[in-house]
């Protein structure tokens, strides 16, 4: 009995250790999806003399460092579920989303600048700012939108072979159901002609 247990356990935990590992990642992605957002909201503000307390950056983390530890609890209102810090080894799993990151940050920390000059009018260097932070939100989402895509032909591929499989498997069913009725028939007619034999 002690030995099925331990073989149970075993099992298990690779289970456990993928849907922790998931969950990891899902922190990642909510994580920088947060820093998406603020920085949407920034760049669409009416344009006008800014104030180190009036953009939605001020609380955003400024570097690497600073976003692994970065927490924001479930009823603080920016996210409908928590924010948990992350280590510095979670991130490195997932070269991808540590490059948007790191991107993110950079533009964090250019609109920081940007806002700390509170009465600084609009400029030709802040116009080239705005537009290099729309392109990397436009990188984000291009990337986004080709991972959907290939999810989208990953799940195409499964409900196909799925069809498959039940077509097969249907047409087996026909197959045994055909040679089933062949067998009763035949039964049937040895089972009249039987009497007969003995007469």
């Amino acid at each position: 009995m002690r030995r099925a247990v331990g073989k149970a356990s075993k099992r298990e935990a690779p289970a456990i250790a993928a849907i922790n590992a998931k969950d990891a990642q899902d922190n990642l992605v909510r994580k920088r999806d947060v820093l998406v957002a603020a920085l949407r909201a920034s760049s669409q503000r009416v344009r006008r003399a800014p104030t180190a307390d009036d953009h939605p950056l001020e609380s955003l983390p400024m570097s690497v460092r600073q976003f692994n530890k970065w927490s924001i609890p479930a009823e603080g209102g920016i996210s409908c579920r928590a924010l948990r810090s992350s280590s510095n080894d979670t991130l490195r799993r997932y070269p991808e989303l540590k490059e948007q990151i790191v991107s993110l940050i950079e533009a964090i920390r250019e609109a920081r600048n940007k806002y700390s000059g509170a009465t600084r009018v609009d400029s030709l260097a802040s116009l080239r700012r705005r537009l290099k932070l729309a392109e990397r939100l436009r990188s984000i989402a291009e990337v986004e939108l080709v991972q959907a895509r290939v999810k989208l032909v990953s799940l195409s591929s499964e409900v196909q072979r799925l069809h498959a499989a039940l077509d097969s498997s249907v047409a087996a069913y026909r197959e045994q159901m055909d040679r089933l009725r062949l067998q009763l028939t035949e039964a049937k007619t040895q089972l009249r002609a039987a009497p007969r034999n003995r007469q």
